[in-house]
């Protein structure tokens, strides 16, 4: 295996065995939205587009008519590139300041809603096939109820995929 490809394992991480209890909690991306939103906009060459983007929908699997949800879904980058493959993509976000964003962006091929992903009472049980949570697990303040609330809404079959950042690379 190429160097290249070990690398881009390193960031397409599937492990759900986290301990978050000393990290501080108040992280937001709300403060940074306008500049995030630009910066996946304008770059092609972006960590997100070149790497995380190409992986996570090999090792995923995407298929025409799935059942997908994203989580902590931003501004709706990831969820608009999902929903191109052909599945029915739903995006949640706490952050009122991006899914409005979202909403303004993408929301011709899918569904945001502004809600914590501890608490989502809009969805029955066993939606959805598949959840996707990248690069926000670690600001995800109850991640034990989050699990278990994915879980409910998960498929019997359904896979849960994270992709985080190496602990080094985290500014």
């Amino acid at each position: 295996m190429s160097v290249s490809k070990k690398l881009n394992w390193l960031y397409v991480i599937f492990s759900v065995v986290f301990t978050y209890k000393a990290m501080k909690k108040t992280t937001s991306w709300s403060k940074v939205a306008k500049w995030y939103d630009l910066y996946l906009k304008n770059g092609k060459e972006t960590y997100q587009n070149a790497v995380i983007l190409p992986n996570l929908t090999r090792v995923s699997d995407i298929q025409k008519g799935d059942k997908m949800i994203h989580i902590a879904c931003g501004q709706g980058f990831f969820s608009c590139e999902f929903s191109g493959l052909g599945p029915d993509v739903t995006g949640i976000d706490i952050s009122n300041k991006l899914i409005t964003m979202a909403k303004k962006n993408f929301s011709k091929n899918v569904k945001f809603y502004r809600v914590a992903s501890e608490n989502m009472p809009m969805f029955k049980d066993k939606t959805f096939d598949k959840a996707v949570i990248i690069l926000a697990i670690q600001n995800i303040k109850n991640i034990e109820k989050t699990f278990k609330e994915v879980f409910r809404i998960l498929k019997k079959r359904g896979k849960l995929y994270i992709v985080m950042g190496h602990p080094c690379f985290r500014i």
